[in-house]
């Protein structure tokens, strides 16, 4: 993320990180702050910081809020949203994820709902990851994923479903 933060800044891009600390204390705080190029919200404001979580209903760490210069939220999914589309296309980044959650759901349901890949004994069952699309680690290629996986309930063995779609399948 530091990295994209420079290379936006030495594009001449409008973009201000602020880093708002949860730690317990505010030695962890600048410890863990320490090699970040973006600016720190005060953590003696703690009552602050607890009024910014709650009005971006900040449920997990880290939390990366997009606003507009105008305070209006552009997403609170902020990592993601800059780590895949261009700069200039943020303030769309809903409708972006949107339509490419739409995408990714016809591909995945035109793939067949059970496959056998020749890296694992049991029979793979495509679904949706729990919570509404979560996060899971493929055990074919060792890569994040999230939303929709192929599944063995028996031993807890996840893939992509492109993963286990591939040619070696059977």
């Amino acid at each position: 993320m530091a990295e994209k933060y420079n290379k936006l800044l030495s594009e001449g891009k409008e973009i201000e990180i602020i880093f708002i600390s949860s730690d317990r204390d505010e030695s962890s705080a600048l410890t863990y702050f320490s090699g970040m190029p973006w600016k720190m919200f005060a953590f003696s404001e703690r009552e602050k910081k607890a009024s910014l979580s709650k009005l971006f209903d900040v449920q997990g760490i880290p939390t990366l809020v997009l606003l507009k210069s105008n305070g209006k939220v552009i997403t609170t999914e902020g990592r993601e949203a800059i780590m895949t589309v261009e700069f200039d296309k943020l303030d769309h980044y809903e409708e972006y994820k949107r339509q490419e959650q739409e995408r990714i759901a016809q591909e995945v349901a035109a793939m067949p709902n059970t496959v056998k890949h020749p890296k694992h004994e049991h029979e793979l069952v495509k679904e949706l990851c729990p919570y509404g699309g979560g996060s899971y680690g493929c055990d074919l290629c060792g890569d994040g994923g999230s939303g929709w996986s192929y599944r063995c309930a028996a031993c807890n063995f996840d893939a992509h479903p492109h993963c286990a779609n591939e040619k070696e399948s059977v």
